[in-house]
This record gives structure tokens, C-alpha cells and sequence, in this order.
């Protein structure tokens, strides 16, 4: 993983050329996080790891073949327990009195930085500062998270009332989109680029799997504007991400009745979930606000993606593979919304002849296309879109495929999740006739996940 040392003004910057009107949120002070060295450049070696956000500088402070900071902590965790164990190996190992550590809630939580790390050398426990480092690091990225996911901050981001205009034709509906946008959510947490472990804190913190799901509204009311509905959707994002913050560092959750076997991408070679949790020095994090922007900028992105999905899916778009057109020259030959996937054939977006019992199609929808590759509304890879869907279809022939609720299975590459635009998907032959599209099987390749039956023959 490369270093990315970036500002925070350059984070903003980046944020707004992509067309985000993002108000500058009241971020917690990172001062600590701007310098690269959190040892001492002049101390003895075990103080003197220079961390850049590389995989290679956190496993130096974490793996045995350097100081061996997880072994440590494996073992004290075996010996002592989970509960509340951040103040507890503190007031074991080195503070005098009642440790100040907790580190475990948004906002008001006590974790100070700890003390100069040649102090707790000098209790032969090394080891404590870089786990205190890591576990104040960890509060401070959750905290950076929810002063991102506060309310208004999204909603202005999103402009979902534009997208709406947009997008929908019926002005009034108000269809729920809770479902969709925390779908949206989850793929855009996996999406956290070269520090994927670090999408932890946010695909616990949000939407329709993870811990956000105890807190989500059963049903949203659906005469509020969907700004509001996104409001909803958020408070339970922020409910997730409180409950993941309380279970890594306190080892339990009351309101949730999760445990920590439910945090998410544990690895390594230990046997005790929080060790599991902290593995290879992953949140030891220099930069927070440059490891989090490609985090954050995947979020914005899929959110407004997911939210034209939502307001597109009731209305009967899908996903047409057109039989007629043989290779990729052929499919491109006129420009406009069709697109060559590979071992399917050319796609396009169409919309559903409403109220038919067989495939009927009203055409490709080239505006809607368009407006969907615009980067104020999510910026969508057209080609990416198909594939998914198409490959969801064939994954899921009758028409239910949805993301996988476990959250550890979600891709890690900046792609959105299998299933992510699950649009029904018809390929086959057309034959135009009075004014509509009817569409035909054609071959042993058939994929049909529109809830329709073929039109029949249109030879």
C-alpha cells in the first residue's frame, strides 16, 4: 500500500471537483495524526517506528518478526478478559491510579493520548504505548466518521431531493429508499481502497446488515421528504458505529446484545476476538483524514448511485442484452447507452412496458443514461452497472439477488458488491410493432428476471 500523506484542505479540494457540496464539517482535532513519527526519532528502537500508512509500518509495530505488539496483547487478553480491557491493561501494566482510558463512545469518551513512549520502556511494556496508540487512533477515526455521517452534512452532499427531480417521474411519491441507501452504504464502507481493513468501523456502522439494523426504523413514514427518510437511515448508521466503537474497546454492547465474534475482518493468528480485531497494527494511523477520504469519497458516490437505483427500480427499468448485436464494434456502433460485457453480450437500459403480462419494452432510455453518468448523481460506470446486474441475474435467476449481508465477504477494490444494481435483466431477440418493443427468447443463454414471461417468437 502506498503512503498518501494528504491535507486536509487537499481532502476537501478533491471532494469538491467531484461536484460534492460538502460544508466543512466540525472535525475533531487531528493534530496528533498530522505527524508521520509517533515515536521518538531520537529514542531507543522500540519508540522509533515510523508509521506512514504502509501495511509494512504497522506490521513492524504489530507482527513478532518486530516488537511483537500483537503477541502481547493476545496475551494479556487470554489472561485477563475482554471486558472494559483498554482501562484495565493500563492500570495493569502502568498507570499509578484509575486509568483515564476508555475510548469506547462518539464524542465524549475519555482517551488522551498516552504518555511519551520511553516511559512505559522504562516499565519494560513498549508494547502498551503502541496498544494505547492504537486504540486512541481508532477513536479518533470513528469520531472523524461521525462527524461525516452527521445529517445535514449528507444530505446537502447528496441533494437527494435533486435526484428525485431527477430521476423520478412522479413528483409525489415518496417510495422508501431506506433499503437501497443502506445498501449503498455498506458497498461504499467495503470500498475503502488501499486500507481496506479500515472500512471496518463504517460497514459496522451502517444500514441494512451490521449493527446498524437493530436501530432501523421497521417502517419509514413515507409522506416525509426523502432527505428526511435519509435522516432515519443515518441515526441508525451513527446507532452501528457506536456499537462497533463499544464492543472494540470495552469487549460488550448491552443495548445491541452483540459480542466481539461480531466484529468485523478479524484475522491473524490469535484466538481472542480483539486481538483478532487490532491485527498487524492496522489502526495505527498517521493520517486519518487522508486514509479516509477514498473511504469517504466511495460514500458519496455509491450513496447518491444508491438512491437513483432506489428511485429507478420501482419504476421498471432493466437491463436489456440485445441478441442482435454480435461483438463489441457492432454494440458501439451508434454511441448512445449500450455497452459490451464481456461473456454476455451488448447491454442497454430499457424500461418495461407497464402492465403487460409479457416482456414489453418502451426502448433504451439514453436520458436516463446520461443523467446517471453525470457526477452529480453518482457518476455511474454503465459498463460496471451491467455487469453487475447481469451477473446478479445469473447468480440469482428468480429475480431476489441482494448484497450479501456478511459484511466480511464485501470486496475490498473499490468495486460495488455483488448485487449492487440488481435491475432485472432480459436478453434475447426484439421485434417493433405499433409502437412498442416485444421481446423474445433467443438461444440456450436466456436470462430472464424481469417477473415476466417472454413475448414468444419474434422471427
Amino acid at each position: 500500500m502506498a503512503s498518501r500523506r494528504i491535507t486536509a484542505a487537499a481532502t476537501l479540494l478533491s471532494l469538491s471537483t467531484l461536484g460534492l457540496a460538502i460544508p466543512a464539517p466540525a472535525f475533531r482535532s487531528l493534530e496528533l495524526f498530522d505527524r508521520m513519527l509517533l515515536g521518538r526519532a531520537d529514542g531507543p528502537a522500540e519508540c522509533s517506528y515510523l508509521l506512514d500508512d504502509t501495511e509494512a509500518s504497522m506490521r513492524a509495530v504489530w507482527d513478532d518478526s518486530g516488537l511483537g505488539t500483537g503477541k502481547f496483547l493476545e496475551d494479556w487478553i487470554k489472561e485477563h478478559g475482554e471486558e472494559d480491557w483498554i482501562n484495565k491493561i493500563d492500570e495493569d501494566l502502568y498507570a499509578t491510579g484509575e486509568s483515564s482510558f476508555w475510548c469506547n463512545s462518539l464524542g465524549g469518551a475519555n482517551c488522551p493520548d498516552p504518555d511519551d513512549c520511553t516511559k512505559y520502556l522504562d516499565k519494560k511494556v513498549p508494547q502498551l504505548y503502541w496498544i494505547l496508540k492504537a486504540g486512541k487512533t481508532h477513536y479518533e477515526l470513528a469520531n472523524h466518521i461521525n462527524d461525516y455521517l452527521q445529517t445535514q452534512t449528507i444530505s446537502d452532499t447528496l441533494a437527494i431531493p435533486d435526484i428525485q427531480d431527477k430521476f423520478n417521474n412522479n413528483k409525489n411519491d415518496k417510495s422508501n429508499i431506506f433499503s437501497i441507501i443502506s445498501a449503498a452504504l455498506v458497498t461504499a464502507s467495503a470500498a475503502a481502497g488501499p486500507v481496506p481493513e479500515l472500512s471496518a468501523l463504517l460497514t459496522l456502522g451502517i444500514g441494512s446488515v451490521g449493527f446498524g439494523n437493530a436501530f432501523a426504523p421497521d417502517e419509514l413514514d413515507y409522506t416525509k421528504e426523502i432527505s428526511d427518510q435519509l435522516g432515519e437511515s443515518f441515526t441508525a448508521a451513527v446507532e452501528g458505529l457506536s456499537v462497533n466503537l463499544n464492543l472494540a474497546m470495552t469487549g460488550r454492547d448491552t443495548k445491541s446484545q452483540k459480542t466481539t465474534a461480531d466484529l468485523p475482518n478479524m484475522s491473524g493468528p490469535w484466538s481472542t476476538n480483539i486481538a483478532k480485531y487490532f491485527d498487524g497494527g492496522k489502526f495505527l494511523v498517521a493520517n486519518i483524514e487522508a486514509v479516509a477520504a477514498p473511504m469517504l469519497d466511495n460514500l458519496s458516490k455509491f450513496l447518491k448511485q444508491g438512491a437513483v437505483n432506489a428511485i429507478l427500480l420501482p419504476q421498471e427499468y432493466f437491463v436489456y442484452i440485445d441478441t442482435s448485436y454480435a461483438d463489441s464494434e457492432s454494440c458501439a456502433e451508434d454511441g448512445g447507452t449500450r455497452f459490451w460485457v464481456d461473456g454476455a453480450g451488448c447491454g442497454d437500459f430499457w424500461k418495461l412496458d407497464g402492465g403487460e403480462p409479457n416482456v414489453m419494452g418502451k426502448g433504451k432510455k439514453d436520458e436516463e443514461v446520461n443523467n446517471m453518468m453525470d457526477i452529480k448523481y453518482g457518476g455511474f460506470d454503465i459498463a460496471i452497472m451491467y455487469g453487475n446486474a447481469i451477473q446478479c441475474a445469473r447468480d440469482h435467476p428468480d429475480g431476489k439477488g441482494a448484497i450479501d449481508p456478511d459484511v466480511n465477504k464485501l470486496p475490498t477494490d473499490g468495486k460495488p458488491a455483488p448485487c449492487f444494481y440488481n435491475y432485472p435483466v432480459f436478453k434475447g431477440k426484439k421485434k417493433h410493432e405499433y409502437g412498442t418493443y416485444y421481446l423474445c427468447n433467443d438461444g440456450d443463454d436466456d436470462i430472464n428476471t424481469t417477473g415476466r414471461r417472454a413475448s414468444g417468437t419474434c422471427d
